[in-house]
């Protein structure tokens, strides 16, 4: 949609091009070795990409000769199993296939999952990028470069040419334009290198018009992309709305938001209405000009995504599917999901594949670790939901919680719910109305003992004011009535670790409630103890941290402090033991504190 408030636009940018003077990159791109030829006669002959051997998946056709085709296939075995939600790559070889020689060379033995493939306008350099990986392939001399070293940047999630083929500029998971390479002189400049913050180059519109993405600040300084149409030389010639371009058919045109939520739809580049306001993972044009992305779907159980296909702007069909990513066939035939189940769809009939969910499996193995996962999905989503968006009424957030969140006294004390309750409790208020974000998670190891269980997991969210926070721990579980509940973060309760730190507490208590002498380095806390002499006190849960507050452990070998809750009569405490050389030894005594477990 256009947007009237950014008329700012660009004065300070309207007259200016995209011929940066490029530096040179302290760090050497990355060049791999001549590949061998490898004989394969299963390619020879083939006239239609259909006919492709099993496991090859085209990205890209020579543009002077159709018998040389560029293909993925895959080098895993299709899972993946630490993933548990959010983004998911396969790993894939990029080969150049000749089915008249009957002959493939391989030129990337691995990367991610290829969600973007480009030519070069003088077609001599192909451009491929996965999982934020970006590779630059020379058909003349067979080179192929790294462009994240490069440039010197973590991140390139999709790039654009130079109308002369000289430069490439990129974009950066959080930067719409980022670092530029000059193919001429084989040097990069980073983003931080950049001062003048020119238009970038990121598609062919018509012989003479370029699609581009400008800058300019919003409210808070921070960068905001605006689409444009740029001359050769890079000046502005017309905006068409905020946000990061990602596609293009004819005169229709896709971007996503500054943070990639939300999807707006251009029929005709100007006039756009909003499809979606959910995260996007990809988006693109077919061919034919249906318009593919993809979201999040169900994460109750086995992670799977949503792929959506739109045509005019209208909706024509919805799937899940076992991937955030595709590729799209070059002919338009089909179209790949990189996901753990092998989705291959027919593009040729595309309502026929309305809630397609055959064979999607579990991607991890044991349906008791599935319902486990799912769980654990559900709950940190159920969490971050009620931080980003609090209900008024506490009896709200007791609901929510409860349905993944429990606390118990077997074997040891155990307290999830009110950790996060109370955590909740205090927080002023939510972020905002309607406030998104976009959660990725992994787990490490999950193992189940009877109706207990515990899983190392980490995960991590993004909002869409382009703010972000993680969080990974041990996780305890137990099970009720058939179904499973978290109840503890970093509990090891049956650690020998967590045997000392008990012993440690308890002798501290028994010192307490006989009013015997204890020092403190603080003298707030000395006073806190001084009250507590003398009074009953039972144990109460015992947590682990690591490195210091607030992370909680994910190993109890690396935690080097514990939480241990004492409970009064009428007051409860927290003291904070740490540890040195091996052994623990108290620290810090203060009243009914709270620390925030994720945030």
């Amino acid at each position: 949609m256009k947007k009237i408030g950014i008329l700012c636009l660009i004065i300070a940018i309207i007259l200016i091009g995209c011929g940066e003077t490029v530096v040179k990159n302290d760090s050497p791109q990355e060049v791999l070795p001549e590949k061998k030829r490898i004989e394969n006669r299963r390619l020879i002959g083939i006239e239609s990409l259909e006919n492709l051997p099993e496991g090859y998946i085209p990205i890209a056709i020579h543009p002077e000769d159709k018998e040389i085709i560029y293909c993925m296939r895959y080098t895993d075995e299709g899972k993946k199993g630490n993933v548990i939600v959010g983004d998911y790559y396969r790993k894939v070889a990029v080969l150049e296939v000749n089915t008249k020689a009957g002959t493939e060379i391989e030129l990337v033995p691995e990367m991610d999952f290829i969600t973007l493939v480009k030519w070069s306008p003088d077609q001599q350099y192909l451009g491929f990028v996965g999982g934020n990986q970006m590779w630059l392939y020379h058909q003349e001399t067979g080179a192929v470069e790294n462009m994240n070293k490069a440039i010197n940047t973590p991140s390139i999630l999709q790039f654009g040419w130079s109308p002369d083929s000289t430069r490439i500029y990129t974009e950066h998971e959080n930067l719409p334009n980022d670092g530029v390479y000059d193919l001429t002189t084989k040097e990069g400049l980073a983003a931080y290198e950049i001062t003048d913050r020119n238009p970038y180059f990121k598609d062919v519109y018509t012989e003479n018009l370029y699609i581009g993405t400008a800058e300019t600040a919003d409210a808070y300084g921070n960068r905001t992309p605006i689409t444009v149409l740029l001359n050769r030389e890079g000046s502005i010639e017309r905006m068409i709305g905020e946000g990061r371009y990602r596609d293009h058919f004819k005169e229709q045109l896709v971007q996503v938001g500054k943070e990639h939520f939300g999807l707006t739809y251009f029929p005709d580049m100007e006039n756009g209405k909003l499809l979606i306001d959910a995260y996007i993972y990809q988006t693109a044009f077919t061919p034919q000009g249906e318009l593919i992305f993809t979201t999040k779907g169900d994460i109750s159980w086995v992670p799977t995504y949503k792929l959506h296909i739109y045509n005019d702007g209208k909706v024509v069909a919805v799937a899940d599917v076992s991937g955030p990513h595709f590729a799209i066939w070059p002919d338009g035939s089909y179209l790949t999901i990189g996901g753990y189940d092998n989705d291959k769809i027919d593009l040729k009939d595309v309502s026929k594949i309305n809630g397609k969910i055959e064979g999607i499996a579990p991607l991890i193995d044991g349906w008791e670790s599935v319902d486990i996962a799912g769980i654990l999905v559900a709950g940190a989503d159920a969490y971050a939901d009620l931080y980003y968006n609090k209900p008024a009424a506490e009896e709200e957030i007791r609901k929510r919680l409860s349905q993944y969140y429990i606390n118990t006294d077997e074997p040891v004390k155990q307290r999830a719910f009110d950790d996060l309750f109370e955590a909740l409790r205090q927080k002023d208020e939510g972020m905002g109305p309607n406030k998104k974000y976009h959660m990725t998670g992994e787990v490490g190891e999950i193992k189940i003992d009877g109706n207990r269980a515990s899983a190392t997991v980490g995960f991590s969210l993004r909002d869409d004011g382009g703010s972000g926070w993680g969080f990974g721990c041990s996780y305890e579980l137990v099970r009720k009535e058939g179904r499973w509940y978290i109840t503890g973060f970093s509990i090891f309760p049956d650690s020998k670790e967590r045997v000392q730190v008990e012993k440690v507490a308890l002798d501290f208590m028994k010192k307490a409630m006989e009013g015997k002498k204890h020092e403190f380095f603080s003298e707030k806390d000395q006073e806190i103890y001084e009250g507590l002499k003398g009074k009953s006190l039972s144990l109460g849960q015992i947590q682990f941290w690591q490195m210091s507050m607030p992370h909680l452990a994910s190993s109890v070998e690396y935690a080097n402090r514990a939480k241990v809750y004492l409970e009064g009569e009428d007051q409860s405490y927290t003291l904070i033991l740490s540890k040195e050389s091996g052994n623990w030894k108290v620290e810090v005594l203060s009243e009914n504190q709270v620390f925030v477990p994720f945030e």
